[in-house]
């Protein structure tokens, strides 16, 4: 905790000037290791730089769970080397290469241009980018090597073709849990236990499991120099304006060439290149230096920020934000609990790394400074709440209609059971009566569909997506494919939109041999495909059991 490094920094001081060690020798400190891979421990400082490199420049995207995907990463390039999978020094520059064509628009820049510009778009040094490209590299080569065994046959591809591209027609009835659950009626003690029942579990609508347990949550306070408070305080002389000017107009403010196929402009001499005029872009370069110079009293009035609150710790009382940041004059706010999935709302644009830090760190332990959009910032948290469910007359209302929809279900389920018996014993249309007998309103839909696929994986979870439905009935489309023209089947679906159905196979098309055969070519290297990235996964999964991350 940083709150506690001033104290070991001068115990550690004193310890080293009594035993005669030297600041240069503190590198003989063993560091503690964070986790282990294939036996092997890794440090806290290889992992926090391979986390660095890997979201700077390949994991960018927001919500990624870093830790856990950088981890990986570091199992599977311990795994490809100890396999001997090797990359030179001369792949990597050609991989970076291929960056000026598809990043850069640029086929013939030379490699070392587009590694400054890599490097200064990813906010890296050189050596990060070409290492965490080797390593890219590595998994690369490791994948194909493993996927160049795996095969598929002609007969296995016809297979998988004719199962993709089978279609059903079914007709239905359709009943609906909210429907029913308009007319359900919940006692309390019912309500009560249902909250009890479910209260632990945190909420999963994908899979339609209820639960009330919320995440944890933070309260954190920061202080913020800004730049738009700073620019205030910045002014931009015409000397300055026109230094710049001069120094930056080849690169910056050159006017476009002459169109190629304008005569006109080829009859004539070469022209020295013209220039935007200084009074055109004033103002532009008047915003990019009052930006600079405030980029500069930022960094100067955080650093006198972090000086007062490090020069603060180890007090008895509590460090105040609130008077530091008025007596200097920051930006100070408090937020309100946020979660983890909230994050990113509370300091906005901020990059991705800092959000998980928030929770990491302990309770009034000041934060170093971090970048923002708006300025930079230094943060404690204030609160903790740990992931708990809230009391039931704060949720009463959910917990009411998740209880009345599963008991609709119960309903549902009855109705339907009854209305398949009947249509067995006679007809669909007369199992359909039935429910019209039974059911009071418009409880139930009775329609054909038109033809569908099987249910296919998306984020691993099934899908299929029926019109006539209008919802995403997996395990509708799932059950229609085993039954046998004129059969019947009683489906729930419990996720997204609840329901109860009762379905009938009405036809069935099977797979078009001639159209596999004109596209097999196609078929197979699509299969090949899946099969082979089906493989490396289940492979990929396998390695990651040999690495243990001990701590966070």
């Amino acid at each position: 905790m940083r709150k506690n490094k001033k104290k070991m920094y001068i115990v550690m001081v004193f310890a080293m000037a009594a035993w005669g060690i030297g600041y240069s020798a503190s590198f003989l400190i063993p560091q503690k290791p964070i986790g282990t891979i294939m036996g092997k421990k890794v440090t806290a400082e290889e992992f926090n730089d391979a986390m660095t490199r890997w979201h700077r420049v390949f994991l960018r995207q927001e919500g990624l769970p870093l830790d856990k995907l950088v981890w990986e990463q570091l199992t599977l390039v311990r795994e490809a080397e100890r396999m001997g999978v090797a990359v030179s020094n001369s792949e990597v520059i050609e991989r970076i290469g291929t960056m000026g064509v598809t990043m850069l628009g640029n086929p013939n820049m030379p490699p070392d241009q587009i590694v400054r510009l890599l490097c200064q778009n990813y906010t890296v040094t050189e050596e990060q980018l070409l290492r965490t490209y080797k390593e890219a590299l590595l998994l690369e080569k490791m994948h194909v090597l493993i996927s160049d065994n795996v095969k598929v046959p002609d007969t296995e591809a016809w297979e998988m073709y004719a199962m993709d591209n089978e279609e059903a027609k079914i007709e239905f009835v359709a009943i609906g849990a909210q429907d029913i659950a308009r007319n359900v009626s919940v006692a309390e003690e019912e309500i009560t236990s249902f909250y009890n029942a479910h209260k632990d579990n945190f909420p999963d609508p994908a899979q339609g499991i209820p639960g009330y347990r919320e995440p944890e949550k933070i309260k954190i306070e920061y202080l913020m120099a800004r730049y738009r408070d700073l620019e205030r305080n910045v002014t931009v002389s015409e000397d300055e304006m026109q230094t710049y000017y001069e120094e930056n107009k080849a690169r910056k403010y050159k006017k476009a060439a002459a169109p190629k196929g304008d005569k006109s402009a080829e009859a004539k001499e070469p022209q020295p290149p013209q220039y935007k005029p200084l009074e055109e872009v004033k103002g532009e370069i008047k915003e990019f230096l009052e930006r600079n110079k405030s980029k500069e009293l930022v960094d100067k009035l955080i650093s006198e920020t972090d000086e007062r609150i490090y020069g603060s710790l180890g007090r008895t009382e509590q460090i105040s934000f609130l008077d530091i940041g008025g007596s200097l004059g920051v930006f100070y706010k408090e937020s309100d609990y946020f979660s983890r999935e909230e994050a990113k709302d509370v300091i906005r644009d901020t990059d991705e790394s800092v959000y998980s830090k928030f929770f990491e760190r302990e309770k009034y332990d000041p934060s170093p400074p971090f970048d923002a959009p708006a300025g930079k910032f230094i943060f404690q948290v204030t609160d903790i709440k740990e992931p708990s469910a809230p009391p039931l007359q704060a949720v009463r209302e959910k917990v009411m209609k998740d209880l009345k929809e599963e008991k609709a279900l119960v309903k549902a389920r009855e109705l339907a059971k009854q209305c398949a018996e009947k249509a067995k014993q006679t007809s669909f249309e007369e199992g359909v009566k039935l429910l019209e007998n039974e059911c009071k309103g418009p409880l139930f839909v009775k329609k054909e569909t038109e033809f569908f696929k099987r249910p296919e994986m998306k984020n691993g979870r099934l899908h299929r997506y029926i019109n006539a439905l209008e919802a995403d009935v997996p395990n509708v489309a799932r059950s229609a494919f085993k039954l046998k023209q004129g059969e019947l089947d009683t489906v729930a679906e419990e996720s997204g939109k609840k329901a109860i159905y009762v379905i009938r196979l009405t036809e069935k098309k099977e797979a078009d041999r001639k159209k596999f055969e004109e596209k097999k070519e196609e078929v197979m290297r699509k299969y090949l495909s899946e099969k082979q990235q089906n493989f490396i996964d289940y492979w990929n999964e396998n390695v990651k059991k040999k690495a243990e991350l001990t701590k966070k």
